[in-house]
């Protein structure tokens, strides 16, 4: 699994805010949010919201591939 790129997740976020979007999907249902841990969700939105401050909402995708029997 590749590491996750933190920083470059920021100045995304960093760079939506400035073009001006009115909240943030974070893990959202384009494949990723299925492939982290539970820990490494919590430390994206953590890392989403440093970024985002109050300013706006953030939303965060729930979605799993993991199937209990």
């Amino acid at each position: 699994m590749m590491p996750i790129n933190f920083e470059a997740t920021q100045q995304m976020v960093d760079s939506l805010i400035k073009e001006g979007v009115d909240s943030i999907i974070a893990l959202g249902t384009v494949g990723e949010n299925c492939a982290h841990t539970r820990e490494e969700k919590k430390a994206i939105l953590t890392a989403v919201k440093e970024v985002v401050a109050g300013r706006m909402s953030v939303i965060s995708g729930v979605g799993s591939c993991r199937y209990y029997a």
